[in-house]
């Protein structure tokens, strides 16, 4: 069975298109503020394993294959290669993970 696409449908998408369009040119600019620190809690997406500094812990992102998207070629001690989601709020430049503190601990 195949859904076909009546006259409206079409129709509608480009008129959906054409407001979002508008509405995002006549929005007025706001000055940038400056916001205090943001304290984020929650799972994987939040957290890449950046637990370097506990005492007698076993699961460090130390093995090869975490770091093979970095420059040097090193375990970045991260379980991600890139920014999080917690990264991407509220900051306009984000220093890479290949710079974190690779000091090992314990």
């Amino acid at each position: 069975m195949t859904m076909e696409l009546g006259p409206r449908k079409p129709m509608l998408l480009v008129m959906y298109v054409v407001v979002i369009c508008v509405l995002t040119a006549s929005a007025k600019k706001v000055p940038v503020q400056n916001i205090g620190p943001i304290f984020m809690f929650g799972d994987s997406t939040l957290d890449v394993g950046t637990n370097n500094h506990i005492n007698n812990c076993t699961a460090w992102a130390n093995h090869p294959y975490y770091g093979i998207d970095n420059p040097e070629t090193e375990a970045t001690r991260r379980f991600s290669n890139g920014v999080n989601t917690a990264d991407n709020i509220g900051f306009k430049d984000v220093t890479s993970a290949c710079c974190a503190d690779k000091t090992p601990q314990g």
